[in-house]
């Protein structure tokens, strides 16, 4: 038994010097005296037990003597450092001070230096054990190390009662290192408790080197499986609390477990909060377990009063039941700066997008829905192609494919948009190639509404070209009358007087009517409000009968249809109306008046029995803009067609096989909501020197220039 006995010491030694390396790599970056008492104690449990060994084995009684009491000398400030360690790894907010340390470590020291000078306070005897080969020396414990016993037990006791309120508050990685360790303090104060009760046979010799083997091997599995010496002394020392960022250790329970200096002043933690649910102390809005690696954003915490931006990261601890380690970096100021410049851009009225490769938009910004009609999230994702004019979408992609080649230089763009009414609006900006810039990453473009610019400068070279030709031609009468009168000599001048003061009465209106257009239209672009479509019909073909007694005005049009317009809706459909009355060959014009309304939209369809509008005529109004061969030689058309540009409306000249169509095209509204429209009266819109818009009938557009 005794060979036995010496030879499971040996291995007991040969355990423990074998977990050294591991424990002295895992320590790295903890504090010294950390790896000192982790790797001094295993080497000090192999020499106890390589002691024990040789005391079993000696062949003299002085020599076995000897030997047991260096071992036990040796084993003295065991459960010291087992104490000091656990207390260093289980409650690191609390460390021991100098003065701790030195009366933890005095006892021991007592002990040792009693033990190795053969004081007989430590040692009442020895008993002699015969045995086959001789005789085996069993050493008497005295009251000293009675004394040191209990010393050692409350040690035990205390760090065991740590250790156990640590697993309760732990998850699995925590009870894990607990088990082990109370497991490697158990079995060796169980073998010494036996040994000091002085039993017979074979129960009296010291089997508690053999049980430090044990303890090495429940260190080694707490080392390599659970991370004993694992983050949070490493962290702490290395990194942990000298870190900026607040850092929070959760176990796999959602238990804090551990925070640095920054994340105690941050959350206001203290030592009583740990233990505790980590909901309990973190922010509400972050979560204590996250999956993935996708960006959470940053939350809103107040410190000190102030309110600071956070940006929580996890992190997984790879050891078994580890839990997470959560960080918070402070982004107060670049969050501050980043919401500073998206508050301009998102009460701008410019448009601004962001689109990939592709021309998908993957920014929008607000004003969209003030330009365009479109919700700013339904917009997102959609290509930026189903917003422009199919005739545009060409030069507007040639236009961002230069940009290319030009990274953060920017290219002009202007093409027509859809709104979300049906119509187009005019939009100009800037694109810029953003690719290089990980803060853009795609095209960045920014688009002005020019539509009543646009507008306006058509409605100007239409009114200057009108000036130029009417006046022309009204001066060349005034001209030629005027050179007449010189050389003729018995000719009456009277006619020709008339014909001079009228050419210059109709360049006198020429001019009023203009200056009329120009003011009417000027802030006519406001999209319009609900109206009654049904009173505007009626009131015009009442003056257009009373005005032109000969004609025949018919009226199809339920009561109550309402259309966005404004009050100008008269002055078009008068224009059209009467245009057909004025320029039709026959005796009794005929002009029929329909309204035909669904939900989307309200249309008035003027026909009459004429000869129609010229082809050059209409191709030029439709298209918005005149050419050198094409043109509309009055202002009638142009103002209806700027009518319903500013109501949103359009303009639209339907095919016929006999006499003429024009159709007014408005947006549907709920008659719930709609107004009555005043109607100025005929005398209003007759009485000289105050002509209205609607007074300006469609002359000379039933021929060309």
């Amino acid at each position: 038994m005794v060979a036995w006995l010496a030879a499971a010491s040996l291995l007991a030694a040969v355990v423990s010097l074998a977990v050294v390396p591991s424990v002295h790599r895992a320590t790295r970056g903890s504090p010294g005296y950390v790896r000192t008492l982790a790797t001094g104690s295993l080497v000090a449990a192999a020499l106890w037990s390589v002691a024990h060994c040789f005391a079993l084995t000696a062949d003299t009684l002085a020599a076995q003597e000897t030997w047991a009491t260096i071992g036990i000398a040796v084993g003295a400030p065991l459960v010291t450092c087992w104490f000091a360690l656990a207390y260093r790894l289980f409650r690191p907010e609390e460390r021991l001070g100098r003065r701790e340390v030195a009366f933890l470590a005095a006892e021991p020291l007592v002990t040792a230096v009693g033990v190795l000078t053969g004081t007989g306070w430590f040692f009442d005897g020895r008993r002699l054990l015969g045995r086959s080969d001789g005789t085996l020396l069993v050493l008497e414990p005295g009251v000293g190390l009675h004394l040191h016993t209990l010393y050692t037990a409350g040690l035990g006791i205390a760090g065991t009662a740590l250790l156990v309120r640590s697993a309760d508050r732990g998850g699995t990685g925590t009870r894990g290192r607990v088990g082990l360790l109370v497991a490697g303090a158990i079995v060796p104060g169980l073998t010494w408790s036996v040994w000091l009760l002085g039993l017979p046979g074979a129960l009296a010799p010291d089997y508690t080197p053999v049980a430090l083997g044990f303890s090495a091997v429940c260190i080694h599995v707490a080392t390599r499986q659970y991370w004993l010496f694992g983050p949070q002394s490493a962290a702490r020392n290395a990194v942990f609390d000298g870190l900026r960022d607040a850092v929070v250790v959760v176990d796999d329970r959602g238990t804090l477990t551990d925070a640095n200096p920054a994340a105690r002043e941050t959350f206001d933690v203290t030592d009583a909060d740990l233990g505790r649910d980590a909901a309990t102390v973190l922010p509400s809005d972050v979560p204590v377990e996250r999956d993935g690696d996708d960006e959470f954003g940053t939350v809103k915490h107040r410190v000190d009063g102030r309110s600071r931006y956070l940006e929580p990261r996890w992190r997984s601890l790879p050891s078994a039941g580890g839990g997470t380690v959560i960080s918070f970096r402070d982004v107060t100021e670049r969050t501050q700066v980043e919401r500073r410049y998206r508050s301009y851009v998102e009460h701008s009225h410019d448009v601004v997008v962001v689109t990939d490769a592709d021309g998908v938009l993957e920014y929008v910004s607000p004003a969209i829905e003030h330009v365009l009609g479109y919700e700013q999230d339904a917009a997102a994702g959609k290509s930026l192609t189903d917003y422009i004019h199919p005739d545009d979408t060409q030069d507007v992609a040639a236009s961002l494919a230069e940009s290319l080649d030009s990274p953060g230089e920017g290219v002009r763009v202007t093409f027509r948009a859809r709104h979300a009414d049906g119509g187009w609006r005019t939009l100009e900006g800037v694109g810029v190639n953003g690719f290089d810039d990980p803060d853009i990453g795609g095209f960045l473009v920014t688009l002005r509404d020019t539509t009543t610019r646009d507008r306006y400068d058509q409605r100007l070279r239409v009114l200057t070209r009108v000036l130029r030709h009417d006046l022309r031609n009204e001066l060349n009468v005034v001209m030629g009358y005027a050179s007449s009168l010189a050389d003729a000599d018995r000719e009456p001048v009277a006619h020709k007087g008339t014909t001079i003061r009228r050419a210059a009465e109709r360049l006198a209106d020429l001019g009023e009517r203009v200056r009329g257009v120009d003011r009417t239209l000027r802030d006519a672009d406001h999209g319009g409000r609900p109206l009654y479509v049904d009173e505007v019909v009626e009131a015009v073909a009442d003056l257009a009968t009373d005005r032109h007694p000969a004609a025949t005005v018919t009226t199809d049009c339920e009561e109550g249809v309402a259309a966005y317009a404004d009050g100008l809706l008269a002055t078009a459909l008068w224009n059209v109306v009467e245009n057909g009355i004025v320029h039709n060959d026959g005796p009794s014009p005929t002009v029929s008046v329909a309204v035909d309304a669904d939900e989307r939209a309200v249309e008035l369809v003027v026909r009459d029995d004429g000869p129609g509008i010229p082809a050059g005529e209409r191709s030029a109004v439709e298209a918005g803009h005149e050419t050198q061969l094409e043109h509309a030689s009055g202002l009638g058309l142009w103002l209806v067609r700027w009518v319903l540009d500013g109501v949103d409306g359009e303009l639209r000249f339907p095919d016929t096989d006999a006499g003429g169509a024009v159709v007014l095209r408005l947006r549907a509204a709920d008659p719930a909501d709609a107004d009555s429209v005043r109607m100025p009266t005929p005398a209003e819109w007759t009485k000289p020197g105050a002509r209205s818009p609607a007074d300006a009938p469609m002359e000379g557009q039933r021929g060309t220039d």
